[in-house]
C-alpha cells in the first residue's frame, strides 16, 4: 500500500506546482483509498502507435478509421485533427485493431498530445483526447468505426483534456432529440454529453495558464464482476500529474473500440490538437491485426472477350493539395497464382480518384485464378510496408443446365434517422443482404447507381475540389468496406446515379458544366454542378474496370463517358448512361414550369403535352450503340440484357393533390392488402419516362434485340412490360429495390386498367404512366407494414410476387416460355420469361391445348415447338424441311448446295453513321416464318433469326451473319443492283460466330 501510494501517485503530486496550493495531509486518506480502487498496472505486452515512419498525408494508416477523412492527416511524424468549426464537433479516429473485451480485466492507455498551435486560444468547448467503449461485440467494429459527432446508444464514453487541464469522463450513449433525417450537422454543447460522477472526489483543476505544450493523458480500466472502473490522469512530459478524474460504469460503456477524439469548440478555434504514441496494454484488450483497412481498399473487374479489366481502389496517400503529384508513388502491382505465384503488369495510381486500372487484353476465363493486388505503401525509415489484397478471377461459368445470376442491387445508404450506434440506427454493413446475395453466388453483380449518397451521415463538404473529392472518399470508402467481399471474386458492374456525382437529380446536358440561372437553380438549368476534375474522379472510381467506351470518351465541357458492351458467358450487355445526355425538363419543357423534374404549372398534362423529338435522352451516339448492339449476336451471345440507371416509365405514383414526391416519406404506411384512394400516376422526369420521343427509341432499340432491362434508382421494385404501339409488345423492366428505402415510393394506381388479369392484384394490368407511356405491370413491392427492423431503413417493402398474364388456352405451361403466334405469315413470337414464373406473355389462341398436349386449332395436328429451358429462354422451332439446313451448319455442304431456292438469304450491306454493316434479307419461307420481336413499331422492327452457318471446309470456322430490321427489306429490294462490292453470299465468313438464339439447341 505505501509503495503504491509513494511511487504511483504522492511523489507525481509532490512534484506537481500546481498542486502546491492542495494540502497534501489532507489528500492521504483521498489517495490512499484511490490506490486501493484503481486497478494494478498490467504486465503484458504493451502496443504503441506512433507515426513516426508516416509520409505526411490525408490517410492516416491501415490501422485507423477516420471521421471524417478530411479532418485528419499526419503532418510532421504525428496525427493532427484539422476540424474546429462549431458543427463539426467530436471528430473521432477509430484504433481498428484494437478493443476492449467484455470478459474481467484490466487495460492501461495512454497518449500524448497538444494543441497543434500552443499559442492560439481555442474556445471553451474545446477539447482532446480518448473514446473509449463505443459499441461492442455485439456491432460490427467497421459500424463502431463511424461514431462520432453526436452521442447515442453505444456511443461509448469520452475521457477528455479541457483546455483548462481538467479531465472528465462522459457518456456517448444518450440520445439527442432532433437528430436530423439525412446527415448529423449541428452543434453539441457540454450539457448533452454529460459528465459521469466521480466515484472520489477529484481535486480542482490547475490555472489554464498551466496547461503545457504536449500532455500525457493515461487511462486505467478495471473490469469486475458487475461495474467496470476508470481512473484517468493527465501528466506534464516529466511526469507530474496535473489532474485527474475516477468513475464507476456499468460494462455496456466500457467495452468497445479505442479512438482518438478531439473536438475543437467555436469556429473561430483556428486550430485542432494532434496525437501521438498512443501506447495500449492489458489483458482487457483484444487484438485483431486482420481488421486492417489498406492501403487497397477493394477491387472490381469484368471479364469478357474484350479482356479483363480491374480497378483497385486506394485511399489518399499524399497530402491535400498534392493529389495530382501521385507519379512519386510505387506502381499497383497485380499478382496471379497460374501455376505459382508472378507478377504480370503493373499500373499507376490515379491522382484525385486513387485508383490503379489494369487491362489484360487476353485471359485465360476456362479456371478460376487466384490474384492480389500488391502495393510498396511509403514509408519514412525503415522501407516500405507492404500490403495485399487477394481475390479470384472467376472462370467464365458452365450455363448447362442452370440460369446466369445477376445479383442486382441500388440506392445503399447508411444513415435513415433515429440515429444508435449500432444496427438498430445505421444501415452499415449490410451483412444480411451480402449474405443472401453470396448465397446465390451471382455470376454478375450489377450496382446500377447511387452507391453513395452524397449527404448521407455527414453533409457535403465541397469547400473546393479538394474538399469534395475527399468528402466522397469518405463516403465511397465506407462501400469498399461494405461490398468488397462480394466485389473481389465475381464480375461487377458499376454505375454512378445522380447522387454519385453529388445531385439530387441530374440532367447532364451532353456533359456541360451548370450554371445557374435567373429564377433556375443549377441542378436544373442542366448538366453537372460540380467541375470534371471531381465527376471524372468519381467515373474512375465506378467504371474504369468497364471495357473502353464505344462512344466519345470526352463529351461537352471535359466528361467522360462509360456507355459500353459486355459478352459476358454468352450474356450480352449494353451499359447506358441516362443521366449524361438527358435534357433538363425546365429547359426543354418550359411550359410545364419543371422544378426538379416535376410540372408545377396549373392545368399541365404531361400526358398530352407535346415533347420535341431532338429533345435527347440517351442522345445519338449511345442510340446507334444500342442499334448496333441489338443486331449484334457475335460471341455466342444467346441472351442481351440493357443496364441502365432508371427504368424508361414512371411506375409509381403519388396523392393527385401533390406537386411532387416529397410527400413521399411522410405517406402513411399501410397495412398489407390496403390500397390508398387518390394516387395517379406520377409525372417524374428524373425517371426515363421522359422525354417520350426519345424513350420510344430506346425502347424499340431494346426490343430489336430481345433485350430485358435492369435498372434501379426508383426504390420501389417493379416488374412491368413495355408497351409502344399497344400494351405489351416490347420487352420487360426490372427495377432492383433499393438497398435502404429511405424513399418508400409506391404504385397504387387509383384508375381502372385497360385490362387486368382475372385474379390479379388491384394494382397490376395495362396503365399509361405519368407521361402516356404504355407498362403492362406485373408486380411490385409497395410499402407495407411488416414489422422488419431496421424500420427506418427498409421503410417496409414487400415482397415482389410475380403475376404473369395468362394465355386464353388452359393447361401447364412451359416455364419461361411464351405462346407462338402463327396467324401472321406464319411469323412467330418469342418473348421472354422471368425466373421461370409462368409464360412471359399472351397467347393469340391459334395454339390450344388437348389433353395436355399442345395442338394447332385449324388441323388439330401435334405442334411442332419445341420449347428450351428457362437458361435459354426462348422458343426453338423445328421444321423437317431444314433437315438440310442442319447438314450444312453441320459441315456437310454450303447453305445454297442442295437447298431449296427459296431457303437461301442473301445478303446486302448498308452504310451507317459507324460505317458499312452487313444485314440479311428475308428468304423464310411462307410456312417457317421469319421471327418477329416482341412488337413493332411504326410497322417496323422485325428481327430475323441468324440462318444455320456453315463449316468452312479451309478453316473449321463457323460464320454467320449478323440480325437484320425489316427496314432492310426495302433496303434490299432498293439497293443499288449495280454495284457487286455491295452482295455478297448470305454466309460469307466472320471473324467470330454469330448464332441467334433460336437457332441454340
Amino acid at each position: 500500500m505505501a509503495g503504491c501510494l509513494y511511487n504511483g501517485i504522492l511523489t507525481p503530486l509532490r512534484k506537481a506546482l500546481p498542486m502546491r496550493r492542495l494540502k497534501i495531509p489532507r489528500l492521504l486518506p483521498l489517495l490512499a483509498a484511490c490506490c486501493v480502487w484503481l486497478p494494478t498496472p498490467v504486465a503484458t505486452a504493451q502496443t504503441t502507435l506512433d507515426f513516426d515512419t508516416t509520409p505526411d498525408r490525408v490517410w492516416i494508416g491501415r490501422d485507423f478509421w477516420a471521421n471524417r477523412l478530411q479532418d485528419w492527416r499526419v503532418a510532421d511524424s504525428r496525427l493532427e485533427c484539422t476540424e474546429t468549426r462549431r458543427n463539426m464537433p467530436f471528430r473521432t479516429a477509430h484504433l481498428l485493431t484494437h478493443a476492449l473485451g467484455e470478459t474481467p480485466g484490466s487495460a492501461e492507455i495512454s497518449v500524448r498530445l497538444g494543441q497543434i498551435d500552443p499559442d492560439a486560444q481555442p474556445g471553451s468547448d474545446a477539447a482532446a483526447g480518448l473514446l473509449l467503449g463505443a459499441g461492442g461485440t455485439h456491432v460490427d467494429h467497421r459500424l463502431t468505426a463511424q461514431v462520432h459527432h453526436v452521442p447515442a446508444e453505444d456511443g461509448g464514453l469520452y475521457v477528455l483534456v479541457a483546455r483548462d487541464g481538467s479531465v472528465t469522463i462522459r457518456r456517448n450513449d444518450q440520445p439527442l432529440e432532433n437528430t436530423p433525417l439525412w446527415s448529423i450537422n449541428r452543434p453539441v454543447s457540454p450539457d448533452e454529453v454529460p459528465v459521469i460522477a466521480p466515484s472520489i472526489a477529484t481535486p480542482d483543476a490547475p490555472a489554464p495558464e498551466a496547461l503545457p505544450e504536449e500532455y500525457t493523458l493515461t487511462v486505467r480500466i478495471g473490469r469486475g464482476e458487475a461495474r467496470s472502473r476508470i481512473a484517468a490522469s493527465v501528466a506534464d512530459s516529466a511526469g507530474t500529474i496535473l489532474h485527474f478524474a475516477t468513475a464507476e460504469v456499468e460494462h455496456g460503456l466500457a467495452d468497445g473500440s479505442i479512438a482518438l477524439a478531439a473536438t475543437g469548440g467555436t469556429a473561430g478555434s483556428p486550430t485542432g490538437y494532434w496525437f501521438d504514441d498512443l501506447t495500449i496494454a492489458g489483458d482487457l484488450v483484444r487484438v485483431d491485426t486482420a481488421r486492417a483497412f489498406g492501403p487497397v481498399l477493394h477491387t472490381m473487374y469484368t471479364r469478357g472477350i474484350h479482356g479483363l479489366g480491374i480497378t483497385a481502389q486506394f485511399p489518399p496517400l499524399l497530402p491535400m493539395g498534392a493529389g495530382t503529384d501521385t507519379a512519386t508513388l510505387p506502381q499497383a502491382e497485380l499478382w496471379v497464382d497460374d501455376d505459382g505465384w508472378r507478377r504480370i503488369t503493373t499500373a499507376p495510381i490515379q491522382p484525385d480518384s486513387w485508383t490503379a486500372h489494369f487491362r489484360l487484353p487476353e485471359w485465360d476465363t476456362s479456371r478460376d485464378i487466384p490474384y492480389e493486388v500488391r502495393f510498396a505503401e511509403p514509408t519514412t525509415a525503415g522501407g516500405p510496408r507492404g500490403g495485399v489484397y487477394a481475390g479470384a478471377f472467376r472462370a467464365t461459368p458452365d450455363l448447362a443446365g442452370r440460369e446466369y445470376v445477376i445479383g442486382s442491387l441500388t440506392c445503399r445508404k447508411v444513415y435513415t434517422g433515429g440515429l444508435k450506434w449500432n444496427s438498430g440506427g445505421l444501415w452499415f454493413p449490410s451483412t444480411d443482404l451480402i449474405h443472401h446475395v453470396r448465397a446465390h453466388n451471382p455470376d454478375m453483380l450489377y450496382f446500377s447507381g447511387d452507391q453513395i449518397y452524397e449527404g448521407d451521415l455527414t453533409p457535403v463538404d465541397a469547400r473546393n475540389a479538394d474538399f469534395v473529392c475527399l468528402d466522397y472518399l469518405y463516403k465511397f470508402s465506407r462501400w469498399c468496406w461494405e461490398f468488397g467481399e462480394l466485389t473481389r471474386d465475381r464480375p461487377t458492374i458499376t454505375l454512378p446515379d445522380d447522387h454519385d456525382v453529388y445531385h439530387g437529380n441530374l440532367w447532364g446536358a451532353g456533359g456541360t458544366h451548370a450554371k445557374a440561372r435567373p429564377g433556375i437553380s443549377a441542378q436544373d438549368a442542366g448538366g453537372y454542378k460540380h467541375p470534371p476534375r471531381f465527376v471524372n474522379a468519381v467515373h474512375r472510381t465506378l467504371v474504369s474496370h468497364l471495357p473502353a467506351p464505344r462512344i466519345d470518351t470526352v463529351v461537352g465541357d471535359g466528361y467522360t463517358t462509360y456507355a459500353t458492351t459486355i459478352n459476358d458467358a454468352g450474356v450480352s450487355f449494353a451499359v447506358v448512361s441516362d443521366r449524361m445526355f438527358k435534357a433538363s425538363p425546365t429547359i426543354a419543357a418550359p411550359e410545364g414550369k419543371y422544378v426538379n423534374g416535376w410540372p408545377q404549372a396549373d392545368g399541365y398534362d404531361a400526358r398530352t403535352a407535346p415533347t420535341d423529338p431532338e429533345v435527347p435522352l440517351l442522345g445519338a451516339q449511345q442510340e446507334h450503340m444500342l442499334h448496333d448492339w441489338a443486331a449484334d449476336w457475335s460471341g455466342g451471345a444467346w441472351m442481351k440484357v440493357l443496364l441502365s440507371q432508371s427504368p424508361f416509365a414512371g411506375a409509381h405514383t403519388i396523392p393527385a393533390s401533390a406537386k411532387s414526391d416529397g410527400v413521399v416519406p411522410g405517406l402513411a404506411r399501410l397495412a398489407p392488402g390496403a390500397y390508398p384512394p387518390g394516387d395517379m400516376p406520377s409525372p417524374d422526369a428524373d425517371t426515363n419516362g421522359w422525354p417520350q420521343p426519345a424513350r420510344h427509341r430506346a425502347v424499340e432499340a431494346m426490343r430489336r434485340g430481345f433485350a430485358f432491362h435492369l435498372n434501379g434508382d426508383q426504390h420501389l421494385a417493379t416488374l412491368f412490360r413495355h408497351g409502344l404501339d399497344d400494351w405489351g409488345d416490347a420487352g420487360y423492366s426490372f427495377s432492383a429495390p433499393a438497398i435502404a428505402n429511405t424513399w418508400p415510393r409506391r404504385w397504387f394506381p387509383a384508375e381502372e386498367p385497360a385490362r387486368r388479369e382475372e385474379g390479379a392484384p388491384r394494382y397490376t394490368g395495362d396503365y399509361l404512366d405519368g407521361f402516356g407511356n404504355r407498362i403492362t405491370m406485373l408486380a411490385a413491392a409497395n410499402p407495407v407494414l411488416s414489422g422488419a427492423e431496421p424500420a427506418a431503413a427498409l421503410r417496409q417493402g414487400s415482397r415482389l410476387q410475380h403475376h404473369p398474364p395468362r394465355p386464353p388456352h388452359t393447361g401447364d405451361h412451359v416455364r419461361g416460355v411464351a405462346a407462338v403466334d402463327r396467324s401472321d405469315r406464319a411469323r412467330r413470337r418469342v418473348l421472354r420469361g422471368l425466373a421461370g414464373d409462368g409464360p412471359a406473355g399472351r397467347q393469340r389462341g391459334r395454339l390450344v391445348d388437348v389433353g395436355g398436349q399442345r395442338r394447332e386449332r385449324r388441323t388439330g395436328r401435334p405442334s411442332r415447338i419445341d420449347c428450351q429451358t428457362p437458361r435459354r429462354g426462348f422458343a426453338a422451332v423445328h421444321d423437317p424441311r431444314l433437315r438440310r439446313l442442319r447438314a450444312a451448319r453441320a459441315g456437310r455442304g454450303p447453305v445454297g448446295v442442295g437447298v431449296p431456292q427459296r431457303l437461301h438469304r442473301r445478303c446486302v450491306q448498308r452504310r451507317s453513321r459507324q460505317g458499312v454493316q452487313r444485314h440479311r434479307t428475308n428468304g423464310l419461307p411462307r410456312h417457317h416464318g421469319g421471327v418477329e420481336p416482341l412488337a413493332r413499331a411504326r410497322g417496323r422492327g422485325r428481327v430475323l433469326p441468324t440462318p444455320p452457318a456453315r463449316r468452312d471446309p479451309g478453316s473449321g470456322v463457323r460464320g454467320s451473319v449478323p440480325v437484320c430490321s425489316e427496314d432492310d427489306f426495302q433496303t434490299s429490294a432498293s439497293a443499288d443492283r449495280d454495284s457487286a462490292a455491295r452482295r455478297g453470299p448470305c454466309c460469307s465468313r466472320t471473324a467470330a460466330p454469330q448464332h441467334h438464339p433460336l437457332h441454340r439447341r
